[in-house]
């Protein structure tokens, strides 16, 4: 919350574009850190699809209901678009990392575990996801042509080809490559502080707190049922039910800043699920410890 507090004093103070500071999330720190990750990450093969898997159909079953939920509520295209993303992307890093931290340790091997969700999910942000949320505001043709130019993919590919072929990577590349993927969660905290300060009415509280409830309740409810039936046990389905339950992700604000759909109600879907979460992740993660 400081970070986002400090952006938000600075936007008020002096004024940011907001569009650069999303480019360099975008452009820049996110590849690194998809990039960096990917090398590094020290999973097995198995694991690994494990954590992958149960994320994207975490991803997709919430998605799936604030779809809808949204028609069913006849809501307007870009709002639409907002509501599914503001449910479908968890906040798996600063936050997420943070909590599986302060539960397991700092050298727990469920700190791998959580980097890779956060991972593979910010490798379907800002493919699948940014076309998604483009489209709230563009055409299909514009969308595909947008998210084609991100380096994310590259960044994939790059990463897997180096572990796949044993390829090390120099040290003066290495390093700064890990301090700018560090610098994500700052960055990306302090660019929605700074369009928080541009909010100037807080409305559509129905679809507000309904994205809130679907992210933080439903979500980890999912978690729980995809666990069950994949007879998950230990330190793995305790790690990925508390990462299910996280607020909404940062990035889809920052998303929605680059393609001008409904930033406002982006960044406001950020703090809200954040501030509930104080309440509903103590209790997912007390359920986590106790059941497996």
């Amino acid at each position: 919350m400081l970070m986002i507090a400090a952006g938000y004093l600075v936007q008020k103070a002096v004024g940011l574009d907001l569009r650069t500071l999303s480019r360099v999330n975008v452009y820049l720190l996110v590849p690194c850190f998809i990039f960096s990750h990917l090398y590094h990450f020290r999973l097995g093969l198995r694991e690994a699809g494990s954590v992958v898997a149960f994320t994207w159909a975490v991803m997709a079953g919430v998605g799936l209901i604030a779809f809808l939920l949204a028609r069913w509520r006849k809501l307007p295209r870009s709002l639409a678009v907002a509501f599914v993303v503001a449910t479908i992307f968890y906040n798996s890093g600063n936050y997420g990392l943070t909590v599986i931290e302060l539960v397991f340790g700092e050298d727990s091997p469920a700190v791998d575990l959580q980097a890779l969700v956060l991972t593979s999910q910010n490798v379907l942000s800002f493919t699948i996801g940014a076309f998604f949320i483009s489209t709230g505001a563009r055409s299909v043709r514009d969308s595909l042509r947008k998210v084609a130019g991100y380096p994310i993919l590259p960044a994939v590919v790059g990463a897997l080809a180096f572990r796949l072929f044993d390829v090390p990577l120099p040290t003066f590349v290495d390093v700064p490559l890990a301090r700018m993927a560090s610098s994500l969660a700052p960055i990306g905290l302090a660019t929605l502080g700074a369009q928080l300060a541009n909010v100037t009415q807080i409305g559509r509280l129905l679809p507000l707190f309904g994205a809130s409830v679907l992210r933080l309740c439903v979500g980890p409810a999912l978690g729980l049922l995809l666990i069950h039936l994949t007879g998950m046990r230990g330190l793995l389905a305790q790690v990925l039910l508390i990462s299910s339950s996280v607020p909404t992700a940062v990035n889809s604000a920052i998303l929605s800043i680059e393609f001008d759909a409904e930033a406002e109600f982006a960044s406001q879907a950020v703090v809200l699920s954040t501030v509930l979460s104080m309440v509903t992740v103590s209790v997912v993660v007390a359920l986590a410890l106790r059941m497996f």
